[in-house]
This record gives structure tokens, C-alpha cells and sequence, in this order.
């Protein structure tokens, strides 16, 4: 309390002793001086009791009091006295920890005061508390320090917006309709069921797709106006210039365009199937709820965009975006990757909801279901899976891939690697193959080629491939500079291979386990039931996107993605799996004896890496990758035109 003032009064004190001051603010003076008493026992003392700690929470408690401070002056015979300051806090108190950061800035204030003026009465320059001075320069714009700090909730706000505008259209066109008695009258017209359902799918997109927009609009002009407030007033057009980010959320609007068509579409898909209102309700809930848990984590401060998280539906593309609005310039290869998955997931979901209406659950809703593969109970199932079904034994397969990896990490480089490939990567191939009671001729294309000269295709095919694979890789490096160190643990594990199992080892690691695991799942599984759900060139593109999302690193995406299309279009020219896994062998292992040829330190991991070796030691500039591209290309084209015989055709009809 200052001296002197009104609120206070000076209690009597021993002599010799500086009377202590309380401070009256709504606090008996007796209260007050016992609650000071007994804050400077438990002060005195390293551990203060039990039922001394319990009067100083009561007597805060009784007065609604958060905190207590004691400033005893501690007197000297050398000048002005010393200051002993105590803090009783309620930490369980709401503003404990406002209350306890004010304390201590205006104790800091207090101690630089006295400082300052034991130093001018000695004649001592107060500069000298000034060793480092400090100053804070933001050439940043409001606009875009506000575009970071929201950078978290705005994609968010966004999804949540364009999940709320799919959701009551859905309803009302399919189940609403169902039970006004209108659909099926709309069903019995002669037009095409699938172009019905496409127009209902419109309906719902630009439904959502105008939520979004609209509130886009709505979220750039108050954030304009807020910061040209906040800034004093400047006009709305410098606030809301190219540094409030409008152009990064017009890209966002792109963005999310993938992932409102695959919103709209499932929810179509769920109200569709559902008998009632009511229970198209209860399907489409839990639809928003995950929803709304992917897009939540998009919160998470340390959670960063990366090539595996742009995988993950409605997150993939909220994490790029967030990243986006964070960063000076957009990140437009997490953008664009992420954008590319939502496309190859809306168009797989598309494609499963566009077929619903010939299915016999979407037609009589109220039949008992007929069960799934081994565990149907009547009729006849389908020969492959759809397109939905196989996206999710390929995530599930991801999963068990990583699980694996580090459980059986224990077993040894060469038994773990083989292992992981198995369980990881081949088993929920195999698996889900039998438990679906698929036909494996046509879901893993488990049949030999009907003519030799198959066979001697992929052989030929090796050259090419590695050719278009280090073009690739030397114009990626062009573009984004040479690859970080990220992959030296694969390189170490399989020199550890190579020195304790020798080449053989090193092969069965990189070469065949590979070629028979990964082309069982991508070009086994995975492609007949892409080929199902959104047909044969649709196929050949998502297989190939998500063999080269697999790999886990942009350095390696798009060698292995051009591979994954090379491969799937063996498959279609020979109809066996036979052919791309003799390929995907083939090539692994040429790169890994080529590396071993040039005595590289580190052999390359799953060919990707030795055409980022070679192309590191070619010359600088893209023209050597355009050069190697084109070749590439070139002989891959000449291979797969040669003349196939009647034997492979007729097969392949077949």
C-alpha cells in the first residue's frame, strides 16, 4: 500500500521494528493481519503443516480471495531497507494464474525501481542495468499475423460447414423422398437410374459447395474489417490485400471441392440404404462425428502435413491447408497430393454410390441382408469387391504394415523386413480374398499367362522402367532440391543385410519379398476392385497414386507411381499377376546390383533410391532427366505395343 494512503493503517509493531501497512479492501483489519501472521510462518518454514496451509485457504476462501501478498520491508544500517515479499495463491482459484503473472510483473517493476534508485544515490549510471537492448521489429501485416493464428480453425470452420450443407439434402432427396412414396415413381421413368442419381449428387455438391463459398466470403470480409479495426482504421482494402491469405482460401475452395463430392456422395449412399428418415439419421450421425474427429485433429499444434497424412480422408487436406495459411506461400506439393487422394477417393465413392440404385438393398430397403462373402446366407456374390470395400483393405493393410514394423523389429533385419512384407502388406490381401469367397483368377489375377512370349514382356521392360525412374528422379531433384537424409536408416538396415546374409539376403529383401507382397495388395486386390468401382482407367491411376503414396516420402513418389502404372498395365496386357510381380523383382533387384556395380556405400532400398543416386551424379539441369524420361518412355511404349498373340488375347477377353 502506498504511504499515507487513505485505505491503509499502520499496525503497532515492536520497537525497532518497521510497522507493517495492510491494505483495507473489503477486509477487516483483524483478518487481515492474521492471515499476513501466518503467510510469514509458512514463509519462515521449508514445509509449512498441514492445519497451517488450511488457514491460509480458508481465510482467502471466506473473503473470495485469490491471493494474498505480504511485502515486509527487512531494514539495513547502510541505506534504505530490503523487501521481503510473500504469495499466498488459491491455485485451484480460476484467475490463479492471471492474478500470479500480474504479481510478479509489478514485483519485477517494483525491484527495477529500487535498483534504479540505490544507484542513483551512489552516482551510478542506471544504464548500466543495460547490457542488452532489445527491440521487436513485425514487418509482418496484421492481416497475415491473423491468417496464422487462425490458420488452425479456418479449414475446420470450412468442412464443418460443407458437411452441415450435404447432410439435409441427402436426406430429403433420397430418404425424404422414399417416404413421401415419390422415389419410386422417379425410378419406374425411363431414364437412366445412374444419370438420376448423378443429378441428385449434383444437387447435394453445389448444395455444400455454396455453404462453403458463402462462408469463405463471409470469413474474408470479417477478418478485413477486424484488422482494419484493429489496425486504426485503415481502409478494408489494404487489410484484406495479399496478405490476409483470400487467395490461399480461394485455393482452399479447390481443395475441398474433392472432398465434398466424396461427402455428398456417402451421404447419398447411407440415406439410401436406410428404409426410413429417422434411421438415414442415425446413419448419416456417425458420419459427422468422424468427421468432425478428423478434422479436430487438424488442431493439434505439432501435427504437420506430411505424405502419409495426406492419405487420410477430410485431414489430408485440412493439414495442407492449414499448413498453407501459416506459411508466407502455399504449400502446394502437400496441396496438391492431398488433393489428388480426395479426388481418387471421390471418384472410387462415386462410383459405389452411382451403382447403388441397381442393388437390391437400395430397391427394397426392408429385406434381410443377404451377409458378405463366406458369411452369406443366400444368393450369389459378386465375383470381385467394389471400389469402397478395397480402399479399406488397403488401409487396413497400411496399418498392419506399420504395427508390424516395429513389433517384429526384434527378429532381425532380414527376418523382419520379409516378415512385415507378409503380414503388413500380402496377408489382408490373401485374406480378405478368402473371407469374400472372391474369385482369385479375377481378384489377384492368380493365373499364368496363356503365351511365353509374356514372359519375356516384363524382362524387356526392366531398362525402360529404370530409365523413366532416373528421369524422373534427376527432374525432381532439379525441382526440389536433392533429397534430405531422411532415408539413411533403410539404407543402414539393408548394408546390415547385405554384410550378414550376403547377396541373397539383400535380394530376398529388396527384390522378391517386395515384388510378390506389394503386387498381391496394389495390383492384386486393390486394382480389381478399383476396376469394379470406377472402372479400368480409373484403376490404373488410383492403384498407381496410392503404390507411390506407400512408399512414404515425395522423393519417392513419383518414380514408384509411374512404376505403379507400368505395372497395372502388365497386368491388363498379359492378365496375370505373374508378369508384374517377374517386373517389380526384376527392377528392384537390377538397381540394387547396379548400385552394388558402381560401389555404392549405401545399396538403394526398393529401387528408389539407386535412380536418385545415379541422377545425383549426372550433370545439372533438367535436360539429362528430360532426356532419360523420354527414353524411357519410349522403349516402354514399343514394348507394349509388340504383337501379342491370339492365345494372350483370347485370354484377356476372357
Amino acid at each position: 500500500a502506498p504511504a499515507g494512503a487513505d485505505t491503509t493503517s499502520e499496525a503497532d509493531a515492536p520497537s525497532g521494528q518497521t510497522p507493517t501497512r495492510l491494505l483495507r479492501v473489503g477486509l477487516p483489519g483483524g483478518d487481515a493481519r492474521a492471515l499476513a501472521d501466518a503467510a510469514g510462518r509458512a514463509a519462515a518454514t521449508d514445509e509449512p503443516d498441514a492445519e497451517l496451509t488450511e488457514r491460509l485457504l480458508g481465510g482467502l476462501r471466506a473473503h473470495d480471495l485469490a491471493a494474498l501478498l505480504v511485502v515486509t520491508p527487512q531494514p539495513r544500517d547502510d541505506g534504505p531497507p530490503d523487501y521481503a515479499a510473500t504469495l499466498v495463491l488459491d491455485n485451484a482459484h480460476p484467475k490463479a494464474r492471471a492474478i500470479a503473472a500480474a504479481f510478479d510483473h509489478a514485483l519485477d517493476s517494483f525491484r527495477r525501481e529500487q535498483v534504479e534508485h540505490r544507484l542513483r544515490v551512489r552516482n551510478v549510471p542506471v544504464e548500466l542495468l543495460e547490457p542488452l537492448r532489445r527491440t521487436v521489429i513485425e514487418p509482418a501485416s496484421a492481416a497475415a499475423a491473423a491468417r496464422s493464428h487462425l490458420g488452425g480453425a479456418i479449414p475446420v470452420l470450412l468442412v464443418l460447414m460443407a458437411i452441415s450443407g450435404a447432410f439435409f439434402p441427402a436426406l430429403d432427396l433420397i430418404a425424404g423422398e422414399r417416404e413421401r412414396g415419390t422415389l419410386e415413381s422417379l425410378l419406374s421413368w425411363p431414364g437412366d437410374r445412374r444419370a438420376i442419381f448423378l443429378g441428385k449428387l449434383l444437387v447435394v455438391t453445389v448444395a455444400s459447395q455454396l455453404t462453403v463459398m458463402l462462408n469463405l466470403l463471409s470469413l474474408g470480409l470479417t477478418l478485413g474489417i477486424a484488422v482494419a479495426t484493429v489496425a486504426g482504421g485503415r481502409d478494408l482494402l489494404s487489410a484484406v490485400g495479399p496478405g490476409s491469405g483470400l487467395g490461399i482460401l480461394a485455393i482452399g475452395f479447390v481443395v475441398l471441392l474433392p472432398v465434398n463430392l466424396m461427402l455428398a456422395a456417402l451421404s447419398l449412399a447411407l440415406a439410401g440404404i436406410a428404409t426410413s428418415f429417422k434411421e438415414a439419421q442415425n446413419y448419416l450421425t456417425p458420419l459427422v462425428l468422424v468427421v468432425m474427429a478428423l478434422a479436430g485433429a487438424c488442431l493439434i499444434p505439432d501435427l504437420q502435413a506430411s505424405m502419409l497424412t495426406d492419405m487420410v480422408p477430410v485431414l489430408g487436406p485440412l493439414l495442407a491447408l492449414k499448413q498453407s495459411l501459416q506459411s508466407p506461400q502455399p504449400d502446394y506439393l502437400h496441396l496438391g497430393v492431398a488433393t489428388a487422394a480426395s479426388a481418387a477417393l471421390a471418384a472410387v465413392f462415386i462410383g459405389w454410390s452411382v451403382r447403388l440404385l441397381d442393388a437390391e438393398r437400395f430397391l427394397y430397403p426392408s429385406l434381410v441382408r443377404a451377409g458378405w462373402g463366406r458369411f452369406r446366407r443366400w444368393g450369389r456374390g459378386p465375383a470381385t469387391p467394389g471400389g469402397v470395400e478395397v480402399l479399406g483393405v488397403f488401409a487396413v493393410s497400411f496399418g498392419l504394415f506399420v504395427l508390424a514394423g516395429g513389433l517384429l523389429h526384434p527378429l532381425g533385419p532380414l527376418v523382419a523386413t520379409v516378415a512385415t512384407l507378409t503380414i503388413g502388406v500380402a496377408l489382408p490381401a490373401l485374406a480378405h480374398t478368402w473371407l469374400g469367397a472372391y474369385d482369385p483368377a479375377q481378384t489377384l489375377h492368380w493365373r499364368r499367362p496363356e503365351a511365353a512370349v509374356e514372359w519375356l514382356r516384363p524382362v524387356l521392360l526392366v531398362p525402360f522402367c529404370l530409365m523413366m525412374a532416373g528421369g524422373l528422379s534427376q527432374l525432381q531433384i532439379h525441382i526440389m532440391g536433392p533429397p534430405p537424409e531422411q532415408l539413411q536408416q533403410i539404407e543402414q538396415l539393408l548394408k546390415t543385410i547385405r554384410a550378414n546374409y550376403g547377396i541373397a539376403g539383400l535380394m530376398l529383401a529388396v527384390a522378391v519379398a517386395p515384388g510378390v507382397c506389394e503386387e498381391l495388395l496394389c495390383r492384386g486386390t486393390l486394382f480389381a476392385g478399383l476396376r469394379r468401382g470406377v472402372g479400368t482407367t480409373g484403376a490404373v491411376l488410383i492403384s498407381a497414386f496410392l503404390f507411390g503414396i506407400y512408399h512414404g516420402s515425395p522423393y519417392r513418389f513419383f518414380p514408384q507411381a509411374a512404376l505403379g502404372v507400368v505395372l497395372a498395365l502388365l497386368v491388363l496386357r498379359s492378365g496375370s499377376i505373374w508378369t508384374a510381380i517377374l517386373l517389380h523383382a526384376l527392377y528392384n533387384g537390377t538397381a540394387v546390383a547396379i548400385a552394388l556395380h558402381f560401389d555404392q556405400q549405401q545399396p538403394a532400398t526398393d529401387a528408389a533410391e539407386a535412380p536418385v543416386v545415379m541422377a545425383e551424379q549426372t550433370a545439372q539441369g533438367p535436360l539429362p532427366g528430360l532426356v532419360a524420361l523420354a527414353v524411357g518412355v519410349v522403349g516402354i511404349v514399343v514394348v507394349f505395343r509388340a504383337r501379342r498373340s491370339r492365345a494372350t488375347t483370347r485370354a484377356r477377353r476372357e
